[in-house]
């Protein structure tokens, strides 16, 4: 932390159960660190935990997500070639929206809308290991998040239109992460149109 209070700098490690470090994985510098120009999407360190693997994603990564053991060593990248998704208008104008709302806070200052979404917005993991990439890409129909699913040893399986994931409001509004697997089922909150919030359980079977 910076001596106002600012985040500096995040530290992703490796502790054994008696809090001895074992490894760094990555030493982040916060964006906006020297008043430079940020995204509005930050483009934060994801991480994700499942088994004996730890998954690691961030910018500078690129499109790749790491693939850790408990004792640090890289056994794998996980590798797609995303299709760039340009930023939608009724999204840019929520972000103007959103900046109105926290314009106090002097980052706004610093950040941009880029011209593409992020590659993969976040990712999660179930009890078998699998992991779940949400993408930027959308079901026209239904408006949900396309995730790409891979098997536990990292193998791409297909994709499925599930979840209504808000980047922006994770990040700015600190709402919680709304989708997530466990005992065979998918748990996806929204909020809908009206304000209020709905929570969507879906029971997954895998052939």
């Amino acid at each position: 932390m910076g001596p106002s209070g600012e985040i500096q700098n995040l530290t992703i490690s490796i502790f054994d159960p008696g809090f001895n470090k074992i490894i760094d994985l990555i030493d982040y510098d916060f964006p906006g660190l020297e008043n430079e120009k940020i995204s509005v999407f930050l483009e934060l360190p994801i991480v994700e935990i499942s088994k004996n693997k730890i998954f690691l994603g961030y910018e500078n990564t690129g499109e790749d997500i790491l693939v850790y053991n408990f004792n640090g060593r890289l056994e794998k990248k996980i590798r797609k070639k995303y299709k760039p998704i340009p930023v939608p208008d009724e999204l840019k104008q929520e972000i103007e929206e959103l900046k109105k709302r926290l314009k106090d806070n002097p980052l706004w200052d610093q950040i941009y809308i880029p011209s593409h979404m992020p590659h993969f917005q976040y990712f999660f993991s179930d009890d078998e290991g699998r992991l779940y990439v949400v993408t930027s890409e959308k079901d026209k129909w239904l408006g949900t998040n396309i995730c790409d699913i891979y098997n536990p040893e990292g193998v791409f399986i297909g994709q499925k239109s599930m979840g209504y994931f808000d980047l922006l409001k994770f990040i700015y509004l600190t709402q919680p992460l709304d989708i997530m697997a466990k005992g065979g089922r998918l748990y996806c909150l929204r909020e809908k149109e009206s304000g209020f919030k709905e929570l969507v359980v879906y029971k997954m079977s895998w052939k």
